[in-house]
C-alpha cells in the first residue's frame, strides 16, 4: 500500500512530539506514534514502567496492522517512533528492518538532542532518575540505526537537533513529497 510517511524517530524523551506538533503546525499533516498505534490494535499499555518493552517482536507486528487499519494514501503521516527499545531486560535492542520495510517512509528524520537536556525530561515525566551515560549510549544506537535503516531502505536521511531551526526541516520533508511550492 503507498503511503505517505515522514518517520520520525529518536529515544524515549528526546522531543519527537514536541518537534511533529511543530512540523504539523506548518504543514497540517497527520500525526501517530508508533506506540499509540500499537495500542490501538493490541489494546494494552505499550510504554511500561522505565521504558521496558517485553515483546518487541510482536509489538512491531500489531505496528504493521496498525498502519493498514488507520494510515491510507490520501494523506501525508508524521510517524514517530523508535529505532531501538529497551527489551525486558534493559538492554538497547534495534527495532528489526523488516519493521521499516512496512513502514515504507518517504523519509527519515532522526531526532537528537543534548543528553542533559533527555534526562531532565524523562526524570521529570517519569519520576525516575536516569543515568546519563546509559541515556548517551542508547541515543547512539538510536542515530546508528537510523542512518542504517534510511541507507537499507534508501530514502532520503534527515538528521534534527532539538537546537536546530524547522525552517530547514520543513523545506526538506516538503521536498521528499514532492509539496516544496507551499
Amino acid at each position: 500500500m503507498n503511503r505517505n510517511i515522514i518517520f520520525v524517530g529518536g529515544i524515549h524523551g528526546v522531543g519527537k512530539t514536541t518537534l511533529c506538533s511543530r512540523i504539523i503546525n506548518r504543514t497540517g499533516f497527520k500525526h501517530f506514534s508508533a506506540s499509540e498505534l500499537i495500542k490501538k490494535v493490541k489494546h494494552d499499555d505499550v510504554c511500561k514502567k522505565r521504558k521496558l518493552v517485553s515483546d518487541i517482536n510482536e509489538n512491531q507486528n500489531h505496528l504493521s496492522i496498525a498502519l493498514n487499519e488507520y494510515m491510507n494514501g490520501n494523506f501525508t503521516y508524521l510517524l514517530d517512533g523508535h529505532f531501538c527499545l529497551l527489551n525486558n531486560e534493559g538492554a538497547i535492542t534495534k527495532i528489526p528492518f523488516s519493521t521499516f520495510q512496512d513502514i515504507n517512509p518517504s523519509c527519515i528524520v532522526n531526532v537528537s538532542d543534548n543528553v542533559n537536556n533527555i534526562v531532565a525530561r524523562l526524570s521529570k515525566r517519569d519520576s525516575e532518575v536516569y543515568d546519563d551515560k546509559f541515556i548517551s549510549l542508547f541515543q547512539k544506537e538510536e542515530i546508528d540505526h537510523s542512518k542504517y535503516i534510511a541507507k537499507s531502505l534508501r530514502v532520503p536521511f534527515y538528521e534534527f537537533e532539538m537546537k536546530d531551526d524547522i525552517d530547514s526541516l520543513v523545506f526538506f520533508i516538503l521536498n521528499v513529497i514532492g509539496r516544496a511550492s507551499l
